[in-house]
């Protein structure tokens, strides 16, 4: 009896250390953000001095949207998109995610944070953070796209000669119920959304799109 109270206390102090530990690694990662913002902002200030008036509005919000570059563009295709004030409430409600981590990812000061964001979450929180927190709603799209284009153009399952004629049909109609259920199951408020951006449905629903397209 006593052993495991021991246990179970021992396993609740080692619960407790690794939230610490954990909260401590997010504090620290948060700091080095603000470090690369201010050094980002630096570089940006000494880069608009040599920029003419008419190209600095690019750098700036238009009513009330920022403008990003994508986090997966080559390097040299410098890939743009809009990320609106409905994007950031959509990734502060499912992410939890700090002022300076949101501030990290759309590029801009304190100052300029719209106030209503400010207000709806403290400076730090426990971020639900993953590797798609990096992506705007624009790129997900983007990308699943891509992953569609080459799946059509570098794949051929060539399902008229491996299924029987006399199946084909029964498995691709089950295909279409299950994307239409999927497309239900996984809409825009759905956790699996909008922690990855829309990324996760759009990808299943390329997917799905691409095998009933082999029934041909």
């Amino acid at each position: 009896m006593r052993s495991s109270l021991e246990a179970q206390a021992r396993e609740a102090e080692e619960n407790k250390a690794e939230e610490r530990e954990s909260e401590e690694e997010q504090t620290v990662a948060e700091s080095e953000q603000e470090k690369n913002i201010a050094k980002k902002r630096k570089i940006e200030g000494i880069e608009e001095e040599k920029i003419p008036e008419e190209k600095k509005a690019d750098k700036t919000t238009r009513g009330g949207n920022y403008t990003v570059l994508g986090r997966l563009s080559v390097p040299g295709t410098k890939r743009k998109y809009t990320v609106t004030q409905d994007e950031l409430k959509r990734r502060i409600m499912a992410e939890n995610m700090s002022n300076n981590l949101l501030r990290s990812l759309i590029r801009v000061r304190k100052e300029d944070l719209p106030e209503e964001l400010r207000e709806q979450r403290p400076i730090k929180a426990k971020t639900k953070k993953s590797m798609f927190s990096a992506l705007s709603e624009g790129e997900a799209t983007d990308l699943a796209q891509d992953l569609g284009a080459m799946l059509g153009r570098h794949v051929n399952l060539d399902m008229t000669e491996s299924v029987p004629s006399a199946e084909a049909d029964v498995a691709k109609n089950t295909l279409c119920t299950l994307q239409h259920l999927l497309r239900e199951k996984l809409g825009e408020e759905s956790p699996f959304s909008l922690l990855t951006h829309t990324l996760g449905p759009q990808v299943v629903d390329v997917v799905i799109s691409f095998l009933i397209s082999q029934f041909k």
